[in-house]
């Protein structure tokens, strides 16, 4: 100790703080071992220097603190060397304050072993030891106190550049206070600047407090709030919503911000919403013939309830829209038990891709009567997952007399259509029969009263025969174009069926149009009456010849073909197996 003591006297000025490289001077001037040990493992680092001397005891968290694995490997350093820029943690006026007794808290930023720098906090004093004055720091690493300050004033620069951004009217108050701490560029045109007015004072033109803040006072914790502003000024007057919250400032204190949004529009927008659904139920309530609905069938499409109904229920189904509501399936009975299937396949077809529903339905109302309806309907789905029906229902009974009547008329047409075709074709004919008919009287005339059983003339009489059966095919073709027979299915050759009306089909089609007929090597065998095969081909050839501008080409052909189950299940009306195929095409332009 006594050794310890003449060093610091030799050397008493403070740009000499150098630490010795001797093994004794790195340790306190104290021999227990259990003070060193408290001083080598204190949580905060720990630096120990005489007033009139230039060696410095260091604990282990201090080097620790530094990059440093021990205090010995700091001997060859300052204090001084330690210091970052801008700091002057021994600074003149600071060491005389603390020799003159006083006790001083400060913050420093040191430099590390690897040239990094960190932020401490210095309590620092002087103490004696067995007569000898000492300058004593406890050194705490405040880095990430620091970086979280740094980073709450750059989101507190960046929330006030965000205000004054925004285009509504923002200000910033004390909670404890009431002092206005910043007031953005929209607030500050509509009330000017604050000035030292308090924020009740700028803002509502209040002696005090208002009552909310107040009460948040007492409770002791500012919570926030939302509420509805009038604001009102010799220009202006308008409603805004207004949201308040509390944020940390940078100095500690907590303040609260507030966000006035102009919700003038919003208001009459909400208006013009109230006045378009009234408009809305109007026009759904005098829509003719017809009611607009909507049906929650729940999340899996079970159910069944109406959430709205429009006043034609009543006229549409005879029941008024409490009934419906009351008892969901009032309405869906009503539908014919036959068209039940269908409405079900639409509506699963639409639920599985929320596609937009079309379906014509019958529909039997109390009163017994039958109507049709038209049922279009949009699946939607809400978040909460239901399925949710808009659809309006139409009276089509009219329109549907009206195409029955106008199928009937469409059927009259066709036929008088065919028996113009039938009378062009009586005239080919004709002049077959005429032919046939020279035939059989000639042979008539020289072999009549010459033929005996024996006679070579027999050829003759087979050809006249032959010709008589030729003339009654074309009877019945012509029969079978020309009206309608009764059915006698039976097995048929069809590529055979087909080759003995290709000469009708020319006359029918005339003399400019050509008639390929291309019979297919695996078209088999069809049970039907020959009179329906030859009555469609007559119409195709009809209508393609129609089709055909001056002169052109028809072809018939036949073939097998084969619908499995994948081709089925895409096309409506088809069944899976082995069929024969007739196709009749043209190159016509189209009717």
């Amino acid at each position: 100790m006594t050794e310890q003591k003449k060093t610091k006297k030799a050397s008493a000025s403070p740009k000499l703080m150098k630490r010795k490289s001797s093994p004794a001077e790195t340790t306190i001037p104290q021999s227990e071992e259990k003070c060193r040990i408290i001083f080598d493992e204190a949580a905060e680092g720990i630096v120990l220097m005489p007033i009139n001397g230039t060696t410095l005891w260091l604990n282990k968290t201090f080097a620790r603190m530094h990059g440093y694995d021990s205090p010995e490997q700091m001997a060859h350093l300052r204090l001084t060397d330690l210091d970052a820029p801008g700091t002057a943690a021994l600074a003149p006026d600071r060491l005389q304050r603390l020799i003159a007794g006083e006790t001083m808290a400060f913050d420093v930023e040191h430099y590390r072993k690897d040239g990094s720098t960190f932020f401490l906090n210095v309590s620092c004093k002087v103490i004696e030891i067995e007569g000898e004055r000492y300058f004593l720091g406890l050194h705490q690493d405040i880095s990430e106190r620091k970086r979280a300050e740094e980073s709450l004033r750059m989101a507190h620069d960046s929330l006030l550049a965000i205000f004054e951004g925004i285009d509504e009217p923002v200000y910033v108050a004390d909670t404890d206070t009431y002092e206005v701490l910043f007031v953005n560029r929209v607030l500050g045109s509509l009330l000017g600047t604050p000035g030292d007015k308090k924020c009740y004072e700028y803002l509502q033109g209040r002696h005090q407090p208002c009552p909310f803040c107040t009460n948040e006072k007492i409770l002791g914790e500012y919570r926030g709030r939302s509420y509805v502003w009038e604001f009102r000024n010799e220009k202006n007057r308008r409603w805004y919503r207004c949201i308040d919250k509390a944020i940390p400032w940078p100095d500690g204190r907590t303040v609260r911000y507030e966000m006035a949004i102009d919700i003038d529009d919003r208001k009459r927008a909400e208006e013009a919403i109230i006045e378009n659904e009234a408009r809305l139920r109007a026009l759904s309530d005098n829509l003719p013939h017809g009611m607009v609905y909507q049906i929650d069938s729940g999340t899996d499409g079970s159910e069944r309830r109406f959430t709205y109904l429009s006043a034609g229920v009543e006229t549409l189904h005879e029941t008024t829209a409490e009934e419906a509501f009351a008892d969901p399936m009032r309405i869906y009975r009503q539908v014919h038990s036959d068209d039940i299937p269908l409405l079900a396949e639409r509506e699963s077809e639409a639920s599985r891709d929320l596609s937009t529903m079309t379906a014509e339905i019958r529909i039997i109302l109390p009163s017994g009567d039958t109507r049709w309806r038209l049922f279009t309907s949009a699946p939607r789905r809400q978040p909460d997952g239901h399925l949710i029906w808009d659809g309006i229902e139409l009276d089509i009974t009219d329109r549907k007399r009206i195409e029955e009547e106008r199928e009937k008329l469409r059927e009259q047409l066709a036929q008088s259509q065919k028996m113009e075709s039938v009378g062009r074709l009586a005239g080919g004919i004709a002049h077959d029969f005429n032919n046939m008919l020279s035939v059989i009287l000639g042979h008539t005339e020289m072999l009549f009263d010459r033929l005996k059983s024996d006679d070579p003339l027999l050829t003759d009489l087979r050809k006249i025969h032959k010709a008589a059966e030729r003339s009654a095919d074309l009877t019945r073709q012509l029969l079978a174009f020309a009206r309608k027979q009764t059915i006698a299915p039976q097995v048929l050759d069809l590529n055979a069926t087909v080759a003995g009306m290709l000469d009708m089909l020319k006359r029918l089609i005339g003399e400019d149009i050509d008639l390929a007929w291309m019979p297919g090597r695996e078209a088999g065998r069809v049970r039907m009456d020959p009179s329906q095969i030859d009555q469609i081909l007559a119409n195709l050839c009809v209508n393609a010849r129609d089709a055909i501008v001056d002169t052109g080409k028809i072809t018939i052909e036949t073939g097998d073909a084969r619908f499995d189950e994948k081709y089925c299940a895409t096309h409506a009306g088809y069944m899976p197996g082995d069929y024969v195929l007739l196709a009749v095409s043209d190159n016509g332009c189209g009717m």
